[in-house]
């Protein structure tokens, strides 16, 4: 039997959620942007949080805020709960639920670094980054890729920036985000495993070489 991720359930209780009338979904920076899709395609607006302990200077308190009446999107047994009541009342299995989704993969790997070198691997990493901006661009104007509010915007404020950095790939993104003490954390989104484990290894060869070029320097 194949494993159903968290983040998949989070998904269908979401997509229950708008269908239910919630309006206004809070989630966190670096829940997969699938989510987004789900949530904007049943009428609802997204709401991002960042998962630091709570910050008023963090511009997300209208989020935070919401949450507290949403705690089946955050907390697995709050989760559980929600998600035997919305198989209850929609007589479906959660098979069934899913297969109704978008298409998604989100797949973690760490990496672990000296943390003196965090900060100039993540500005190399910016230089990179900058270099491979025109690619977003095209997607967009050729009318392909993702179709959500965030994606679509000409002066779009990428939400999946502001915890850590984003590195666009054809098929997919990478969040980077640093760890507390050393290394850091890779969130890779795609439509399919393979995809995303490529953008891992891709993610993951990029950070060695900046190392190597620090030695070598």
């Amino acid at each position: 039997m194949e494993t159903i991720d968290f983040w998949h359930i989070i998904a269908a209780l979401v997509k229950d959620a708008a269908q239910r009338g919630e309006t206004e979904i809070a989630l966190p920076y670096l829940a997969p942007h699938a989510l987004q899709i789900i949530a904007e395609r049943e009428g609802a607006d997204v709401l991002r949080y960042i998962s630091c302990p709570f910050d008023e200077n963090s511009g997300d308190i209208k989020a935070k805020s919401k949450i507290l009446s949403q705690l089946y999107l955050k907390d697995a047994c709050f989760a559980a709960v929600r998600l035997c009541s919305v198989l209850h009342n929609s007589n479906k299995t959660l098979g069934e639920h899913i297969k109704a989704l978008p298409k998604f993969i989100s797949k973690n790997a760490d990496i672990e670094v000296d943390n003196d070198k965090k900060t100039r691997i993540m500005r190399s990493l910016n230089e990179h980054i900058k270099k491979l901006s025109d690619i977003e661009k095209n997607i967009r104007n050729t009318g392909e890729g993702c179709s959500c509010s965030i994606c679509r915007s000409e002066n779009k404020n990428d939400y999946r920036s502001k915890e850590g950095m984003k590195l666009d790939f054809l098929n997919g993104f990478v969040n980077i985000v640093p760890k507390k003490g050393s290394g850091f954390r890779l969130i890779a989104e795609a439509l399919n495993t393979e995809a995303a484990e490529e953008m891992l290894h891709a993610t993951d060869d990029r950070i060695k070489s900046i190392i190597e070029s620090f030695n070598i320097g």
